[in-house]
């Protein structure tokens, strides 16, 4: 599931679509990272070798540095290497 689809559900239905969910759907759904990420918590486009992340305390840094590596390893898009 991605951010769009969850922008589809109706304001007002969001608890009756979390209750149409499987226990399987809802657990992938909450560690779905980029579903929860703000932009600048995801990886940049393009072909790069360093990713600085610059903010304050509490700006989400450390999770999203594991949230890269764990998806790197795996295999997890947007975080898996092109071939």
């Amino acid at each position: 599931m991605r951010r769009s689809l969850l922008a589809c559900v109706k304001r007002g239905q969001a608890s009756e679509f979390l209750a149409s969910l499987t226990p399987a759907m809802t657990e992938a759904l909450l560690a779905d990272w980029p579903v929860w990420a703000r932009r600048e918590q995801l990886p940049p486009d393009g072909d790069w070798t360093t990713w600085l992340i610059l903010g304050g305390r509490g700006a989400g840094k450390t999770r999203a540095g594991a949230e890269w590596v764990r998806g790197m390893a795996l295999g997890i898009a947007p975080f898996a290497a092109s071939p």
